[in-house]
């Protein structure tokens, strides 16, 4: 244990960065605008979160990122 709380210290993804997020993003027929779904942690949860939108006939995919930018 490395913190004051008792949990383990994660890995960052990149020096001085932030530990990667998987973001799932879906997409409707009505307006085909991308819209942000869920983050998940792991790529494997990501995935999963994929496939179960595509089984219910979503257009869905997957973004990868370890820098989030800020809105304007």
């Amino acid at each position: 244990m490395n913190s004051a709380y008792g949990s383990p210290s994660v890995a960052v993804a990149t020096p001085g960065g932030l530990a990667r997020q998987y973001r799932v993003q879906y997409q409707t027929e009505v307006d085909g605008i991308w819209h942000m779904h869920a983050t998940y942690r792991t790529r494997s949860s990501a995935e999963q979160c994929l496939s179960e939108l595509a089984g219910k006939g979503y257009r869905a995919r997957l973004v990868a990122y370890d820098r989030c930018a800020s809105a304007n």
